[in-house]
């Protein structure tokens, strides 16, 4: 339920901003303003999905393994709300009442979808740099030094101490 709330407020607040940094409403003026509710709202990005991947996760992930799928998830999401409130502000405006209700669901499913894919993509970044999983060869007959493929390691308890290895 945690995790509700935090992406739920976070992500109202931080979509807030940058409608405004959009142009929605014509509130803010300069050049400034639009620079300053653009680089919160990206903190507070930051912020919400680095909590957010802490809260999805279930073991216990250390804070320093989660902040670059959370800056990637960060910087994409918030380019998708700027670039969606342009969009709503600037383009349906102009558009029939009719065709207006139909490019906003269509456009909001598509804004979702990307956000959802996004956010997944992120995670998955910050698995593969935990779990060592790149670089991987395409050839599936690459063979390690025993004559087998290498198996990835299952777990993060299965790795060594002191260098990091899978342990055999």
């Amino acid at each position: 339920m945690a995790l509700v709330f935090v992406v739920g407020i976070g992500l109202l607040v931080t979509t807030f901003l940058s409608g405004l940094a959009g142009g929605a409403g014509h509130v803010l003026t300069g050049a400034g303003a639009h620079i300053g509710a653009v680089a919160i709202s990206l903190v507070l990005n930051i912020g919400v999905f680095w909590l957010s991947f802490r809260l999805a996760t279930v073991r216990r992930v250390p804070w320093h393994d989660l902040r670059i799928g959370a800056a990637i998830a960060a910087v994409v999401w918030q380019i998708l709300q700027i670039i969606g409130g342009y969009v709503v502000s600037h383009q349906l405006h102009r558009a029939s009442s009719l065709y207006g209700v139909f490019g906003v669901v269509l456009g909001l499913l598509a804004w979702l979808y990307l956000q959802a894919e996004v956010t997944l993509y992120a995670a998955e970044v910050d698995v593969v740099l935990v779990r060592r999983l790149w670089p991987r060869s395409l050839k599936p007959d690459s063979a390690g030094p025993e004559g087998r493929p290498p198996r990835p390691p299952e777990d993060n308890e299965e790795r060594i101490a002191g260098d990091g290895r899978a342990a055999a």
